[in-house]
């Protein structure tokens, strides 16, 4: 299956890395869909050496690769979702290629948060957790711990828990696992003639 997984600009953008790599041992055609302040975590070469194809950063490139990497994907995973990310994903907002794909793709979505705990306890990125999660569109929200993304969170304050990052790679499989599971709801719904995910 073609995965698309969008990069967004948060400091757990370098845990993709592994995500990505699982995806391709488990026999999935990876394409990167990159935020350009994702790049200040993990460069393009990365992307490209691991996939064999640069990420598709610019919106505004050669023809309507945006719109093509879009209708390629059987699932678009977001990982790691900032709290930028989900409020641009809710809003349905198109000018950047992790939230373009998003709008533009008929595919399962599945959603990994990571952010500082603050914001993930905000009533607004609270607001936009739950809208996603009445979106059949966004069949999967990777959020099992008690702040997403980690069990592991970093505490550079006795009252702050800091910033949410992807532990180890046993949730690297989670991820994996949750997007093998949705394909194959996708699947079976395509197989059943309905029209996926809406």
């Amino acid at each position: 299956a073609t995965v698309v997984v969008g990069v967004t600009g948060g400091v757990a953008a370098f845990k993709a890395v592994s995500v990505v790599r699982e995806l391709m041992r488990a026999g999935h055609d990876v394409r990167v869909a990159a935020t350009p302040a994702s790049l200040n975590f993990v460069g393009p070469s990365t992307w490209a050496g691991l996939t064999g194809a640069p990420a598709v950063v610019d919106v505004f490139g050669a023809g309507a690769e945006h719109v093509e990497l879009a209708r390629a994907a059987d699932l678009v995973l977001v990982v790691p979702a900032t709290a930028d990310a989900l409020a641009r994903i809710r809003a349905g907002m198109a000018d950047d290629m992790v939230a373009l794909t998003v709008l533009a793709s008929p595919a399962p979505v599945v959603i990994a948060p990571a952010m500082h705990s603050a914001m993930w306890t905000s009533p607004a990125t609270a607001s936009n957790v739950a809208e996603l999660r009445r979106d059949d569109h966004c069949p999967a929200f990777v959020d099992e711990s008690p702040f997403p993304f980690d069990r592991h969170c970093r505490k550079p304050l006795a009252e702050d828990h800091g910033e949410c990052i992807l532990g180890g790679n046993h949730l690297c499989a989670v991820h994996v696992d949750e997007a093998d599971a949705s394909l194959a709801v996708f699947n079976a719904r395509k197989a059943l003639g309905k029209t996926p995910m809406f």
